[in-house]
């Protein structure tokens, strides 16, 4: 659970080794209903978001999810929020992940976690980008960039620059992006 960017480990594939770790961690919770197995399920998920078909990352990430609401604790929430806005990335889960992305700013407000607002703002500007709405995009661009100069944790900034760069070519910057 230490050992997490938010979002897959690997791009374009599955780390198995990873995977196996987190099947063992949540065999060794057994039916043990908290925020550990919510946090597992959604690293889980997030995993299994390159396996080539949508249904097991979208159940693990569902029970994630329910299994967060059910623990009020907006902390664990909003990480599984983050994870899962990854795990279920595909076109018809924009409402839901444009939903869900906003909600997930408002907790992280909330929270006053720098880390964890930068990250919602991450994929909430993707969301936005997404559905076509540029000037909530930019707004939530420009958040992560002051968030990561101030930060200046690395995937922050990688983000901040990710963020940026998509902004630029959705608008038609080529040069800048």
């Amino acid at each position: 659970l230490a050992n997490t960017r938010g979002f897959t480990s690997a791009t374009g594939e599955i780390d198995h080794e990873r995977v196996a770790m987190i099947q063992a961690a949540l065999q060794s919770l057994g039916a043990e209903d908290g925020p550990d197995r919510a946090r597992l399920l959604a690293a889980h998920a997030v995993e299994l978001a390159f396996c080539g078909e949508h249904d097991e990352p979208r159940r693990l990430s569902d029970e994630a999810l329910v299994i967060a609401r059910r623990g009020d604790d907006d902390a664990v929430l909003a990480q599984v929020l983050r994870m899962r806005f990854f795990a279920i990335w595909v076109p018809e889960t924009l409402p839901v992940r444009l939903a869900e992305s906003a909600e997930n700013v408002r907790i992280c407000k909330r929270l006053g976690d720098p880390l964890a607002a930068s990250q919602a703002l991450h994929w909430r500007a993707n969301a936005c980008m997404e559905s076509g709405d540029m000037e909530a995009a930019r707004h939530c661009t420009e958040r992560v960039s002051q968030l990561s100069g101030r930060l200046r944790e690395p995937t922050v900034m990688w983000q901040s620059a990710y963020n940026d760069a998509n902004l630029a070519l959705a608008q038609g910057r080529l040069d800048h992006a």
